[in-house]
């Protein structure tokens, strides 16, 4: 994390440890690459405190200096000072950060202080939040994304009766079918073993409302269960 107010990157450590993120001490080369391009003022901890006056030329120092070899991601933090540059810092974020093939998120802070800024990074690619908590959430959720992605899924195998397939589909072709819907294509997929809707012919309107009925129960019983993932997905800002 960088950012030109302690405050601020207090409520980011706080936002990123409650998400699950770990703010991870820099390594020694970093903290001495810091040390010979910031003034004694700055704090060259995580977070590195910028201070106050920092402008566009010592943000840019900052994340040179650090690199994209530092942390996974990394948070850049401005909040609106007496002289701050707001599109000057983004020019200077861009810059420094382009090439990282890691995650950069920004928290400008300071309404139509630091709007021109926060819209020179959201048109360079890099997403800019006007508070450093929904910045945090999303690298949660892109993390939280990484990690399902890198599960190990072993693909699904079906056994499927190519013989009876092909006969079935001729039956119905013979038929004069040119149209198949589900009741058609149940002989083969189920005894593949291939998830399929449940799918009843009625033969009167009688019927066919109890059909309806026990359909929309289901429904409701699969609504409830996309609300919960729903509500797990915008947990990390989805």
């Amino acid at each position: 994390m960088v950012t030109n107010g302690g405050g601020l990157g207090i409520v980011s450590t706080d936002a990123a440890r409650e998400a699950g993120l770990e703010v991870v001490p820099l390594a020694d080369p970093v903290h001495r690459r810091l040390e010979a391009v910031l003034p004694p003022t700055a704090s060259l901890v995580n977070p590195v405190d910028l201070v106050g006056d920092a402008d566009a030329a010592r943000y840019g120092n900052a994340l040179h200096a650090i690199g994209p070899d530092a942390a996974d991601a990394v948070i850049v933090v401005l909040t609106a000072q007496a002289s701050t540059d707001a599109a000057g810092v983004a020019r200077a974020v861009v810059g420094a950060t382009r090439g990282w093939g890691i995650p950069v998120v920004a928290a400008f802070v300071g309404g139509g202080r630091v709007a021109p800024g926060a819209r020179a990074l959201e048109d360079a690619g890099i997403p800019c939040y006007p508070f450093p908590e929904p910045a945090v959430k999303s690298l949660a959720g892109m993390a939280t994304l990484v990690a399902r992605r890198g599960r190990h899924h072993d693909p699904t195998r079906v056994a499927v009766d190519g013989d009876g397939a092909r006969r079935h589909l001729a039956r119905l072709a013979a038929a004069g079918r040119t149209s198949l819907g589900m009741l058609d294509l149940l002989p083969v997929l189920e005894p593949a073993g291939i998830p399929c809707t449940s799918v009843r012919e009625a033969a009167t309107a009688e019927e066919a409302a109890a059909v309806a009925r026990r359909a929309e129960r289901r429904a409701r019983r699969h609504a409830i269960a996309l609300d919960v993932e729903v509500e797990e997905l915008e947990a990390f800002g989805c």
